[in-house]
């Protein structure tokens, strides 16, 4: 007889009522667990903006009824237990709904299909995302979760008047997987090239 780290993982995620209760109210059919991993996560300290400290998580797989690939992704803290967050993705018709827990935060993403990592995280497999950085940290970019915001390109100003600007973009991230920027139309003044 075997113990392994994600039989107790999935036990763990699977005995939250939390998850629980989220998972029937969200679908009013039967899900199963599937499989888990545990990641680390880099918690930028904003004031220093650099990383002072790695947050443990476990992501677990749920497939619908009689999915046999999973759809949807919960992700909890593994010192507590808690339910932080939720993924669900919609691989036919090209959404990703995602939830952060604690402040109901969700966000809907139309299209995904266009995101640039939609392919080679085999169609925004989450499972495979965290065992990828879980290999090689250094392909985490972006935030995990929440918005960044980021400056455009300088370029001619395109009301006829002299000069250069650049547009300010926010980009909001599901676990490392950036949608696409949106302006937020803020712009400056920059050096034309």
């Amino acid at each position: 007889m075997s113990c392994s780290k994600e039989n107790e993982t999935n036990q763990n995620v699977s005995e939250n009522a939390k998850v629980s209760t989220y998972l029937k109210s969200f679908y009013k059919t039967n899900y199963v667990l599937g499989k888990s991993v545990e990641t680390k996560v880099n918690i930028e300290n904003a004031s220093l903006a650099r990383t002072t400290e790695l947050e443990n998580y476990i992501i677990t797989e749920v497939f619908i009824g009689d999915d046999i690939r999973a759809r949807d992704y919960v992700i909890t803290d593994k010192n507590n237990n808690d339910f932080l967050y939720f993924i669900d993705v919609d691989r036919v018709s090209l959404k990703l709904t995602s939830v952060k827990i604690d402040s109901s935060e969700t966000m809907l993403f139309n299209n995904i299909n266009e995101f640039d990592k939609y392919i080679s995280t085999n169609k925004l497999d989450y499972i495979k995302i965290a065992e990828d950085l879980n290999n090689d940290p250094s392909l985490e970019t972006g935030k995990f979760w929440g918005s960044q915001l980021s400056w455009g390109s300088c370029g001619p100003n395109t009301d006829g008047s002299a000069g250069c600007f650049r547009g300010e973009y926010s980009t909001y991230y599901v676990f490392w997987i950036g949608g696409k920027p949106r302006a937020t139309g803020i712009t400056e003044a920059c050096t034309c090239p």
